[in-house]
């Protein structure tokens, strides 16, 4: 294990934001009673509204307060199964191809969210014919924002890792940290489905699944193993599919 000075906790910098701004419209509450104000005319209204952000935001605070927690877990060395950091040429190597796959990925979910646009846009319009110059401009706008999304996405973070002085990864029973980007699971509705290794392509993936409004959803972490590492590989990738 590495004495290195760890990662930054960005979850609870954003819990201490949102519980601050809790504080603050609790006082907003009663601040139409302390200046004398119409209650009847804005008091209630400010006060009712201030109450509704206070519950927002506290349970905000609690979520991220929560997850904070969890991100602290992957960097402890109870539960920590690797710390690994790369060369230059490992890291170059790895997000060149990452950056590959997530063209492809990004593309292909498009595709597949085109086409569900397409056939959608296509009823509304032979059902509403007198609105078909409307609907087929919103469609088309729609379409126009999907493939913009998946356009830049990828390249966002092919900037972001190409810039990457200091990749490192940590690996843990709660979770993964790898150069910047964090994955829980084991929390709300994210849960661990599978690790496996792929010795071609020297890749540890983790397949994680979460709730999202349309269902279940499943995400892909794919971290590179350094060529000196690889006698760790097998015992990771088995106690976290015995997590």
């Amino acid at each position: 294990m590495c004495d290195k000075k760890k990662p930054k906790n960005p979850y609870t910098t954003t819990s201490v934001v949102f519980l601050i701004l809790t504080i603050i419209f609790i006082f907003v509450i009663f601040l139409p009673s302390i200046l004398n104000m119409d209650m009847m005319r804005w008091g209630f209204g400010i006060a009712f509204i201030s109450f509704f952000l206070v519950l927002s935001f506290a349970i905000t605070s609690g979520i991220y307060a929560s997850m904070a927690r969890r991100l602290n877990k992957v960097f402890s060395e109870v539960n920590l199964l690797a710390h690994w950091e790369y060369s230059p040429e490992e890291w170059g190597r790895y997000y060149k191809e990452e950056f590959k796959k997530q063209k492809s990925e990004k593309w292909g979910i498009f595709i597949m969210i085109a086409i569900i646009t397409i056939v959608v846009g296509g009823i509304f319009i032979l059902t509403h014919k007198d609105a078909w110059k409307v609907l087929s401009a919103v469609f088309l706008g729609l379409l126009m924002l999907l493939a913009i999304i998946a356009f830049i996405i990828p390249r966002i973070k092919y900037a972001k890792d190409s810039k990457n002085i200091n990749p490192e990864v940590y690996i843990s029973l709660n979770g993964i940290y790898l150069a910047g980007e964090f994955h829980l699971w084991n929390f709300l509705t994210s849960k661990l489905e599978k690790a496996s290794f792929n010795e071609n392509k020297m890749l540890i993936i983790v397949n994680y699944s979460y709730m999202t409004r349309t269902g279940v959803s499943h995400t892909n972490v794919r971290i590179p193993v350094p060529l000196l590492k690889l006698g760790e590989v097998k015992v990771i990738v088995d106690k976290l599919n015995n997590t």
